[in-house]
């Protein structure tokens, strides 16, 4: 599989990105507190229109409630990490070292 084009440094599809090409799922949640991603669907829709291959599985567990509730999480399959090479594994390291430097504190 192929990889697709890299989005712009410092977007919220640089840094989903940068996180699937460590071979890490992400899910909604995960997304908005870790990196800043509220509507994280169509962050994926950027990037698959931009021919990244992401690949979504369900998630089923209880909230805090007791109840099942189910949710979409979101992975790189291996042969497109290994697709992007370096030059992915390179992005990732730099989109990783900007939302280390640019992360603020936000008063509850």
């Amino acid at each position: 599989m192929m990889a697709g084009t890299f989005p712009k440094s410092g977007t919220q599809a640089a840094r989903l990105l940068s996180v699937l090409l460590t071979g890490l799922a992400i899910g909604p949640l995960n997304g908005w507190r870790n990196i800043g991603i509220y509507r994280l669907a169509d962050t994926v829709l950027q990037l698959r229109k931009a021919g990244w291959a992401v690949q979504t599985d369900r998630v089923e567990r209880d909230n805090r409630f007791g109840e099942r509730c189910s949710f979409a999480s979101y992975t790189l399959p291996g042969d497109v990490i290994d697709a992007a090479g370096e030059d992915g594994q390179t992005f990732a390291r730099h989109e990783a070292a900007m939302m280390a430097s640019t992360v603020r504190k936000v008063a509850a």
